[in-house]
């Protein structure tokens, strides 16, 4: 009798296909290691390219509003490395990993030219990025330890600087027409040991180190200017009744249409935000109030006060009667009020006049404002001729006499004089009442 033979379950593999499973499953798992690999990469492409494209969205963005100039986004834009770094952190941040507490120096880079050319174009990108650019309380710490050369010379950081703007016009297919200025300003003569060697001798940027050398007392400056420049760009603080008011407006609308400034196409104000202004005269103004301090109120007359703003490194040009004008505003009530929107002076931040627009004022309440309103505000038959003064306008009798009484007994003999001669004019208003 026959019997069909039966499979045995339990029955072991030989080895030769047990080593091939083996080698098959090792495969397969290297197989699907890989998969999760590509796909993790790929979703990483994904995510860097959609940043990147939202970085190029925000350039793009701060081109149509011109926050900041366009060849300041075009230095922006060959910080590559820089930008990649911020991508990165952005990536590990979305991934809820921690980040570097050291900022890379092309990050560091990219952080500084942001913020030196438009702190609002800074706050606005560092949002966009989830905060991952560095705090402007650290931008500041950076700018207050970086080291600049600043000693006499031409440093490098001044050629960089050109070069950039050159490039960023050549790309635009523009040329930079350069005027170079030399002026002279005085000094206070000083020696000071800064600990490494002395300061305050003759220096021409030769690097020689000898006390021979006499005390300097006056500084040579080198000024490039772009005295062909077309558009004229102007920074004001927020202060409405000095840097905003028609009559400025009137005076501007006449001096861009002058035959004087026939390559002015135009003149742009732009006012800083209330609380942030920050002007390079700020510290020339601290500077001359140290030096007013250290005179310990010795200062009798004009000629005092021009002494003690030469000290503080200034070049001073005393005015005389005929460099004052009076200026009338031109601005028409009934232009203005038909006007819409209708420009009103606290809102302004923006304002520009140009030679093919005569009588035209454009205006922006926001910086963020992509298309400027306009009106025309000068009134018929305006004459913007200014009238040069020729007599200075004096002080009241009353005013004279007591400082004739009460502070000239005071003073030195040689500083009378000038007390004694001031024109009186029985009209003039106390400025120092006057204006409260």
């Amino acid at each position: 009798m026959h019997m069909a033979a039966q499979s045995n379950p339990f029955q072991l593999d030989s080895p030769e296909k047990a080593s091939l499973k083996r080698k098959l499953k090792e495969t397969n798992s290297k197989l699907s290691q890989s998969k999760k690999k590509i796909k993790t990469l790929q979703q990483t492409k994904r995510r860097l390219l959609k940043r990147e494209a939202k970085l190029t969205s925000i350039i793009a963005n701060l081109r149509s509003k011109n926050v900041p100039r366009p060849d300041s986004l075009s230095v922006l834009e060959t910080c590559g490395s820089g930008i990649g770094d911020l991508l990165k952190r952005c990536e590990a941040k979305s991934e809820g990993k921690g980040q570097p507490a050291k900022y890379s120096p092309e990050l560091r880079s990219f952080a500084l030219t942001l913020h030196f050319y438009s702190p609002k174009a800074y706050a606005y990108v560092r949002k966009a990025f989830d905060t991952c650019l560095p705090h402007p309380r650290t931008i500041k710490k950076w700018y207050d330890y970086e080291t600049v050369e600043d000693g006499p010379g031409f440093n490098a950081a001044s050629f960089q600087l050109i070069q950039s703007r050159v490039e960023a016009l050549q790309r635009n297919g523009k040329v930079a027409p350069w005027a170079l200025i030399m002026d002279e300003m005085a000094i206070r003569q000083h020696i000071e040991w800064d600990g490494t060697k002395y300061q305050g001798y003759i220096d021409m940027g030769t690097h020689m180190d000898n006390d021979s050398l006499p005390v300097a007392k006056e500084a040579l400056a080198f000024m490039l200017s772009q005295r062909d420049a077309q558009h004229v760009t102007i920074w004001l603080d927020n202060c409405s009744s000095q840097n905003k008011n028609w009559t400025l407006y009137s005076m501007i609308v006449h001096a861009v249409n002058d035959e004087t400034f026939t390559e002015i196409k135009a003149v742009t104000l732009k006012y800083f935000e209330p609380g942030h202004t920050f002007m390079a005269a700020d510290s020339t103004h601290a500077k001359i109030e140290k030096v007013l301090k250290r005179k310990d109120g010795k200062i009798f007359d004009f000629d005092d006060f021009q002494q003690c703003v030469e000290e503080a490194g200034c070049h001073v040009h005393a005015m005389v009667v005929s460099d004052f004008a009076d200026w009338e505003s031109g601005a028409s009530n009934y232009h203005l009020s038909r006007a819409e929107p209708r420009p009103y002076l606290s809102k302004i931040v923006w304002a520009e006049f140009r030679r093919d627009a005569p009588e035209t004022l454009f205006f922006k309440e926001s910086f963020t404002d992509q298309e400027a309103s306009s009106c025309s505000f000068i009134k018929k038959g305006y004459d913007p001729t200014p009238k040069f003064r020729k007599n200075p306008r004096g002080i009241a009798n009353e005013k004279k006499e007591k400082i004739l009484k009460k502070l000239v007994p005071l003073m030195p003999q040689n500083r009378k004089s000038f007390w004694e001669e001031l024109p009186m004019n029985p009209k003039s208003k106390d400025l120092a009442t006057a204006l409260v």
